[in-house]
């Protein structure tokens, strides 16, 4: 599923994520977002000369619309951020939720300025090009099933604490035990997804084929797209639903458990993380090409 829109944005969510956490300047990667992205579009693929140059024009458009539109709004959220910090233990779960919520609105605003440029590229593509699409799509689910069965259970939960803890180290220093359980117990307490979402990704690559064929109709194809890539969650079904939100409410829990447990010196390394962030995105978000 990484086309034109999610892989774009998961390049810049990557990107931010590194930057928080190993301190790298933004500027020189992020102009190279369109290049990085494009690489990774054409691993599905293989675009005729004038749709590479238009694909190439439409991703430099869109992050500079990111760039001047959106990173404003991420300055924001790590000004709350830093805010919360500063509050410690007088944080709330509800506020935490709504933190997580503007964040979705990031990815619903990024995927509607994304779609209609999606549907002039994806209406370009040929009857041999779609299927090349197709196929490599169904590969990626074929190689998600051979790592999901040689991956145990164990091994998962292993891995996300390790996740996590990396994370939090790097944001805030060392850990102290208790800030320790408090990951090993949610890493053990998260609902196992990913026979789940491989199953749902099954189902999100029959739905989005259907549309592909509906591509010439730009009207009927976008309103085909955009519950794919904006409301994903519209295809999920109970069972699904069940295992995200209760995954979400466990790591929004164990967010605001560290939070409340920080101590002095961690408040002051995850300050001078996020103001070095906060610092780096007003300059890019400022300065014009």
């Amino acid at each position: 599923m990484k086309l034109f829109s999610t892989t774009t944005y998961r390049l810049l969510i990557a990107l931010l994520m590194t930057a928080v956490l190993s301190g790298c300047t933004l500027g020189i990667t992020y102009r190279l977002l369109p290049t990085i992205a494009m690489w990774s579009l054409e691993d599905y693929i293989d675009f005729e000369k004038e749709q590479r140059i238009a694909t190439k024009g439409a991703l430099s458009e869109l992050i500079e619309w990111h760039r001047y539109q959106e990173l404003p709004r991420y300055v924001e959220l790590l000004q709350t951020l830093s805010q919360f910090i500063d509050r410690g233990d007088a944080v709330t779960l509800t506020e935490l939720e709504g933190f997580s919520n503007q964040i979705q609105a990031s990815w619903r605003r990024f995927m509607n300025r994304a779609l209609p440029q999606s549907v002039d590229i994806l209406s370009s593509l040929s009857d041999d090009q779609i299927t090349e699409l197709r196929e490599n799509l169904a590969d990626d689910i074929i190689e998600e099933r051979e790592e999901l069965d040689e991956t145990s259970p164990e091994k998962t939960q292993a891995k996300r604490l390790k996740m996590l803890t990396k994370q939090a180290v790097k944001l805030m220093g060392k850990l102290s035990p208790e800030q320790e359980q408090i990951i090993k117990d949610w890493s053990v307490a998260l609902i196992p997804s990913n026979e789940a979402y491989l199953q749902q990704s099954i189902v999100w690559n029959k739905h989005f084929a259907q549309a592909l064929e509906q591509r010439k109709d730009k009207a009927i194809f976008l309103s085909l797209l955009t519950p794919l890539f904006v409301y994903p969650e519209e295809l999920w079904p109970p069972h699904y639903r069940e295992i995200i939100e209760s995954n979400r409410s466990l790591t929004t829990e164990v967010m605001l458990q560290l939070l409340h447990s920080m101590n002095e010196k961690q408040k002051t390394k995850a300050h001078n993380r996020l103001n070095d962030l906060i610092d780096d995105l007003n300059k890019l978000s400022q300065i014009k090409p």
